[in-house]
C-alpha cells in the first residue's frame, strides 16, 4: 500500500477574516479523506495565525 500526501499551496495572500491583519504560517497538520471503494488520501494543511498582536 502506498501513502500519498497532498500538500495544498497558494500565490493568495492570507488576510484574516475578522481584522483584516495579515497571517503567518502557524504549522502544519495533515488530514484524511476516506473514500468507500478506494485508498484514503492524505493532505497537508497550513495553518495560518493573525500577525495582529492587538
Amino acid at each position: 500500500m502506498r501513502n500519498w500526501v497532498f500538500f495544498i499551496e497558494s500565490e493568495e495572500e492570507c488576510i484574516c477574516p475578522e481584522c483584516k491583519s495579515g497571517l503567518k504560517y502557524r504549522d502544519k497538520v495533515l488530514r484524511i479523506q476516506r473514500y468507500r471503494d478506494s485508498e484514503p488520501k492524505w493532505f497537508a494543511i497550513n495553518r495560518l495565525k493573525c500577525t495582529n498582536e492587538s
